[in-house]
């Protein structure tokens, strides 16, 4: 827990998914070794603990007040519906880089609200009215 703490002796590695348009071209081979093995006291080792984490996800109506929180009231479930629509969004495929499927509610993860954020900065002219005084 000492070492863990001191800056001298701990750094990150933050590691994510490339996607690219060719397959296989984001594909690398890692290979796990076991640490008492004869390979393994040759190589000059870095050690790295690997935790998964649940990603962040929001319901449609999350993303559209998110997107709206960002600076784009003019954002509505009707043009995030269409977003998806024009992007082909299969909710069918397993391991969806864009959202899961709980139990009946399609969950989406902060990678497509990042690309709706995207979108709307790129049309910034159709969201970006005056929001109403309440």
């Amino acid at each position: 827990p000492e070492l863990q703490s001191n800056p001298s002796y701990n750094y990150q590695l933050f590691l994510s998914r490339k996607l690219t348009k060719k397959h296989g071209d984001d594909v690398k081979a890692v290979r796990l070794i076991d640490p008492d093995s004869e390979l393994a006291k040759s190589l000059d080792i870095t050690y790295m603990a690997v935790q998964e984490r649940e990603k962040n996800k929001r319901l449609p109506s999350g993303i559209v007040r998110d997107i709206k929180d960002s600076g784009f009231p003019g954002f509505t479930m009707h043009h995030h519906i269409k977003l998806w629509q024009d992007r082909h969004i299969d909710f069918s495929v397993q391991n969806s880089p864009w959202g899961v499927k709980v139990v009946n509610s399609w969950y989406w993860y902060d990678t497509w609200f990042n690309e709706v954020l995207k979108y709307c900065q790129e049309n910034a002219e159709h969201f970006n009215w005056p929001r109403p005084e309440r």
